[in-house]
């Protein structure tokens, strides 16, 4: 595999005595550009010299079609994933790019390597993907060599071979907890549906949340609804409580939660202070969701982070390094509210 680095348009502007804008203009064949005949010459027999790859603009002037940003989520039903891409799509699309997006993750049984390497054959100048696990993670980092540029989203944990953008998971979770502080909770539970769903996420989450509570003398426990041996043991010891509290760590676990609650023959009591991540939008007829937040004393709390800005950054990221041939930045963090 060669390794020698790429040329970029800074190489090619500091060889020929020029700005990197002048390179880009030519090289595009823009119109209106003003650089001389000679000057355009240089800039084409350096770009030739150093083997420069043509970028996105010459790329759709030979082919005809706009070049592409491949994007890979674990499921395109979560109301955040489709926030992500559309942020993606807004930045690629002003930046001269389209989109081709795929389902991959342990979920739908295709793996995330296999999918980046699928949207390759679409012939993407990168990729942003969402790793859903640990073992696709992973897989990611042993395969980063053979993959496009790529920047992983909602993974805060920094990654060795591609940078990262993802919400601030631990100031949420400790807003969490703070909420449920201040309401008066004496116990609460941190509620994800799996140990193995996005890891990087709910421990930050949970950290958080396990921070402000501290703080405020409540005792708190971590409960994964696929632990079917601690559920009935953890909804009673919390449902005993005078003031329960409890964060989810994505309200898209409701549904699940209801269910397991039920099937233990308890309800969600009156009292109950909700709260956690990812708002969902329940359909009307979906009476058991509707039911059981109409009868709670008070509506759940949400922390709010923008998708949208996650995908916005993300692109922004990936296009700086496909003009420039260097990440800028390792992490991005978008702030909750």
């Amino acid at each position: 595999m060669n390794s020698r680095r790429q040329a970029t348009l800074s190489d090619i502007a500091q060889d020929v005595g020029v700005s990197t804008a002048t390179v880009s203009r030519v090289l595009a064949n823009a119109p209106g550009h003003r650089a001389g005949k000679d000057t355009r010459r240089a800039i084409l027999e350096v770009a030739e010299r150093l083997d420069y790859q043509p970028n996105v603009a010459a790329r759709a002037l030979s082919t005809g079609q706009a070049p592409l940003i491949g994007i890979v989520m674990p499921s395109l039903a979560a109301e955040q994933f489709p926030a992500i891409i559309a942020g993606v799509e807004e930045e690629a699309v002003a930046s001269g790019y389209q989109t081709v997006v795929i389902s991959g993750g342990r979920s739908n049984k295709l793996s995330q390597v296999a999918a980046i390497q699928a949207i390759q054959t679409h012939h993407v100048s990168g990729v942003i993907v969402c790793p859903m696990d640990a073992e696709e993670d992973e897989a990611l980092r042993t395969e980063a060599e053979g993959l496009p540029p790529m920047v992983l989203v909602e993974r805060p944990i920094p990654h060795p071979s591609a940078p990262t953008v993802a919400a601030d998971n631990r100031n949420g979770g400790w807003q969490c907890g703070q909420w449920l502080g201040t309401r008066g909770c004496d116990r609460a539970l941190f509620v994800h549906s799996s140990q193995q769903n996005f890891p990087s996420i709910w421990t930050q989450r949970s950290a958080g949340m396990t921070e402000a509570l501290t703080a405020t003398a409540c005792e708190h426990r971590n409960l994964f609804l696929d632990d079917a041996s601690s559920l009935s043991e953890y909804f009673r010891w919390l449902f005993q409580a005078e003031r329960p509290g409890m964060c989810l760590a994505s309200f898209f676990s409701l549904r699940r939660l209801l269910r397991q609650v039920s099937a233990c023959d308890l309800d969600l009591p009156t009292s109950l202070r909700l709260c956690g991540f990812d708002r969902a939008v329940f359909s009307l007829d979906d009476v058991a969701a509707m039911t059981a937040l109409g009868h709670l004393d008070q509506l759940p709390h949400y922390v709010h982070y923008s998708g949208q800005e996650i995908g916005r950054q993300a692109a922004r990221l990936l296009l700086q390094r496909l003009e420039n041939g260097a990440w800028s930045q390792q992490t991005i963090v978008v702030p909750v509210s």
